[in-house]
């Protein structure tokens, strides 16, 4: 798969030597608030996932780009539910606590879709955001994603349940 990048940032495909950090972001249980993981990936499944993660979007249905600013890795860009028939896709992301607040997700995101409508017949992007996720929530209406529906109850947290809010981007809105 292809590396994306600017003058500061690059996305680039996940390799076997970002198991560790691999591993810390995801059994952070911080970033579990927002997604629907509740338990970490042992490091033996997630060994297991780098080993096919070569397999490209249309072969998988998903990818996983690692964001790396300089040489330090900052994050993890997914491409998932990829259907070529209805041509859609879902994108997710987390970022270590180091580098939120700034402009890098916007930036690498804005790679990221810019690709994916390059290099892929897709009608739509899309992306669901718990409505207690303000960061997230103003990255994609920065992008142009517009809220088009609410998914009640969807997400489980130790203090009940909490709603996700459904986004779009169109091809032709960009």
């Amino acid at each position: 798969m292809k590396i994306l990048q600017d003058k500061e940032l690059q996305l680039r495909p996940l390799h076997p030597g970002d198991l560790d950090f691999l591993v810390r972001m995801e059994s952070d249980p911080e970033h579990w608030r927002f997604g629907d993981l509740d338990d970490p990936f042992d490091e033996d499944t997630l060994r297991n996932y780098l080993w096919h993660a070569d397999k490209t979007l249309a072969e998988a249905g998903q990818f996983r780009w690692v964001l790396t600013v300089g040489e330090v890795r900052a994050g993890l860009f997914d491409v998932f539910d990829y259907h070529p028939i209805a041509r859609r896709a879902a994108l997710g992301l987390i970022l270590a606590p180091e580098f939120r607040g700034k402009t890098y997700a916007k930036k690498a995101l804005t790679l990221l879709i810019d690709f994916l409508f390059e290099a892929y017949p897709l009608h739509q992007l899309y992306a669901m955001v718990a409505v207690d996720n303000g960061p997230s929530q103003g990255l994609f209406q920065a992008l142009g994603f517009k809220r088009t529906g609410v998914l009640e109850d969807w997400c489980v947290r130790e203090d009940g349940w909490v709603d996700q809010w459904h986004y779009q981007l169109k091809r032709q809105d960009r």
